[in-house]
């Protein structure tokens, strides 16, 4: 009997943490609210209460995930959030965790482990499907966090989706100048091409005066890509060759490979003949000059 009352006291304790912790954060005092938080996980051990340990040590990533230097620690929290979701079977929990686990990855490593993660994962099939987005996303954030050699065209299209771009600026993840891509993916998607095409041209212009190579690589890659929607194939072939000249005096030949790779993506989906005549036509432009 004294074990039953003993534990529910101990319950208690830990919900009254976690509403103290809340409060803390209401009122901006994270160091306090992560007090609470750890007083909370460690009155759990020896509980077994393993879904509570992970909701707690969930609240005490978050606490950490956007400050400056504690992205480590955020991770940290986090998997094993994720990891503790798993073992009582709480999708819902285990999707959140790793969600903002993609927004905490700093390293290869870090993807290795929310890889793993996904992959271990017995879910519904909406359940795979969020886990893969989370997968996608974090590739996207380390190669954000790693330059834009690291980023592959088909991971770098992910900046102009309305929600990645979205989150990644709630996040602080990029700047308020990159809010162009969103408008451009945003008019895309209505099929408004035209107001797309000015919104990434607002973001090359926008990278140019910041000297963000970036952002000037993904609107030109945007501009690239709208145009090619609208069938304007010269225009799309014209604005990817600038962008690689302009890429390449800046930073250097092997600076521009992600511009390269977005050429041969068109040529790719072009096919070879169509691309040779748009390639010829571009070059006629300047002939005719």
């Amino acid at each position: 009997m004294s074990n039953g009352t003993e534990g529910g006291a101990g319950a208690l304790v830990v919900e009254e943490l976690q509403r103290l912790a809340l409060e803390a954060l209401e009122r901006g005092d994270r160091d306090t609210a992560r007090r609470h938080l750890c007083q909370g996980i460690d009155a759990l051990k020896g509980s077994g209460d393993r879904l509570k340990e992970a909701e707690l040590r969930f609240a005490l990533g978050l606490t950490h995930l956007r400050v400056e230097g504690e992205r480590g620690t955020a991770f940290d929290q986090l998997s094993q959030a994720a990891r503790l979701a798993l073992d009582v079977h709480s999708e819902t929990l285990f999707l959140k965790c790793l969600r903002y686990l993609s927004e905490a990855v700093s390293s290869d490593q870090d993807l290795s482990v929310v890889m793993d993660l996904a992959g271990r994962a017995s879910l519904s099939k909406e359940g795979h499907q969020d886990a893969e987005q989370a997968v996608a996303m974090a590739r996207l954030v380390l190669g954000i966090r790693q330059g834009p050699k690291r980023l592959d065209p088909a991971v770098l299209e992910g900046l102009t989706s309305g929600e990645v771009a979205q989150r990644l600026l709630e996040s602080g993840l990029l700047p308020e100048s990159y809010s162009h891509l969103l408008a451009a993916g945003q008019a895309e998607a209505r099929g408004d091409l035209a107001l797309a095409e000015r919104e990434a041209e607002a973001g090359r212009k926008a990278a140019l005066d910041a000297v963000d190579p970036f952002l000037y690589i993904l609107s030109c890659g945007a501009i690239a890509r709208i145009r090619d929607e609208a069938g304007d194939r010269v225009g799309a072939l014209t604005i990817l060759f600038t962008c690689r000249a302009s890429i390449e005096d800046l930073l250097g030949p092997v600076a521009a490979v992600q511009v390269v790779q977005m050429i041969d993506a068109l040529e790719g989906k072009w096919g070879h003949k169509v691309f040779s005549e748009t390639l010829a036509q571009y070059r006629r432009q300047f002939e005719e000059v």
